[in-house]
């Protein structure tokens, strides 16, 4: 006879701020976050989230916002707001022939053609590795 785990109840010990979908927030829709562990001190891991037309969001372990990163610009009068539609950590990967110095990237909607995106972060200078 197969036994089936049993649910395990979940709560949270820390929370990131708020964010709202409305114009004065930025039409901020918080989803699809993804979390790069580093590999040499496990607490200085991060969350990193969209926004989608509000921008990405990068948070510390803690809940709070290290870094924002505004949406791209529509890239005509005409088309929708630029947006990040999804993130992902991606370890190993070039970017136009270049290896990124960040460990993630996003792709923008409402362009022609989605892009890829990564920069350098400003929470990558602080601290001793």
């Amino acid at each position: 006879m197969r036994v089936r785990p049993q649910p395990v109840s979940v709560s949270a010990r820390v929370e990131t701020p708020a964010v709202y979908d409305d114009e004065a927030g930025g039409n901020a829709d918080a989803d699809d976050p993804a979390v790069w562990v580093d590999p040499h001190h496990a607490g200085r891991s991060l969350v990193i989230s969209t926004l989608k037309e509000a921008g990405l969001d990068v948070y510390g372990l803690d809940g709070k916002r290290l870094q924002h990163i505004a949406a791209p610009a529509a890239p005509g009068e005409d088309a929708a707001p630029g947006r990040f539609n999804n993130v992902d950590v991606v370890h190993g990967f070039e970017l136009g022939g270049k290896r990124p110095t960040s460990p993630w990237s996003a792709t923008a909607a409402g362009t022609v053609s989605g892009s890829t995106r990564s920069t350098r972060p400003r929470w990558r200078r602080a601290g001793p590795r």
